[in-house]
């Protein structure tokens, strides 16, 4: 990026208190907070793969669930159109860019694909509307992070409006299942409670890049008010934790997860394997995600 374009952008994100890297809670907690804590016991980073989740009727209105997101529409292929993927996975490909530079196991590249799974009986939403048999009623959208010709960091999202598929994904639940092979291989579900509060207002949604900037990279001067409306309808709920963090605009929303995450071992020693999780040139420190963060915006 050009320095001074840089600079822009930085003194927009500083004022606006915020980033352009898109961060959240999907992407975000789930490709960088979670595979951070699940890597600090190895030393040797095989694979890591994020399986989500999601009943989409659950956390989203009949409107964006035909209209935008194509639920209900017709099946011809058992493929999602490669056209509809690159908005979606851009995202997820800026966060695990971010988390493979983090643990300096930088990726090589990336695979995207969709595939789609039909109901096998009508489902009806909230407003009436019915997902008729054989039409789309699930999407599986992969973002694979290649690293030496194969996956090494892979998000693959299951979002459904019903469990009666076919094909059978055998979804049994809400949330992320999330593996690791490696010397220290394990396998965590994060599962999300109902309570009788509106379930709508408490599923954390994704929070994709916010225009900081505009096409000159001058600051956008409304950002600030709509960061004051914002965090001003968050304090009338009384929803503190909706009011900051990573969702309404933290000063350390660049920072992502800071600081003293390390493998087991305090330091590599000389010829250690490439592949171990590592930063530059063989010292065992994490980096500052907030680095990778910014290589990876430049």
């Amino acid at each position: 990026m050009d320095p001074a374009i840089r600079q822009r952008v930085e003194q927009a994100c500083q004022q606006g208190v915020t980033s352009i890297h898109a961060t959240g809670s999907s992407p975000g907690f789930s490709t960088t907070t979670m595979p951070l804590t699940l890597v600090y016991p190895m030393r040797r980073l095989d694979e890591l793969t994020i399986d989500e989740y999601a009943d989409i009727p659950a956390s989203v209105g009949p409107d964006m669930i035909t209209k935008v997101m194509r639920f209900g529409a017709p099946v011809h292929h058992d493929e999602l159109d490669p056209r509809l993927l690159q908005g979606t996975a851009e995202g997820y490909q800026q966060s695990l860019t971010a988390f493979a530079d983090a643990i300096g196991l930088p990726l090589d590249s990336f695979e995207v694909r969709g595939e789609i799974a039909r109901a096998t009986e009508p489902t009806t939403l909230s407003d009436g509307s019915v997902i008729e048999k054989g039409t789309m009623a699930a999407q599986r959208i992969t973002v694979a992070g290649l690293r030496n010709g194969r996956p090494f960091l892979s998000f693959r999202a299951h979002w459904f409006c019903t469990t009666h598929l076919d094909p059978d994904w055998n979804i049994t639940g809400e949330g992320w299942l999330f593996t690791t092979k490696g010397d220290a291989p394990m396998q965590v579900r994060v599962t999300y409670g109902r309570t009788d509060e509106g379930y709508g207002e408490r599923v954390p949604r994704r929070r994709l890049a916010v225009e900081a900037v505009d096409r000159n990279g001058h600051p956008h001067a409304a950002w600030r008010q709509r960061e004051d409306a914002l965090q001003g309808r968050s304090r009338d709920r009384g929803d503190q934790q909706q009011g900051g963090g990573l969702v309404h605009g933290d000063p350390q929303v660049l920072d992502v997860v800071k600081g003293e995450v390390r493998p087991r071992g305090q330091r590599r020693g000389r010829g250690a394997q490439d592949d171990q999780v590592s930063a530059d040139g063989g010292d065992g420190e994490l980096h500052d995600v907030a680095q990778a963060v910014a290589r990876a915006i430049a």
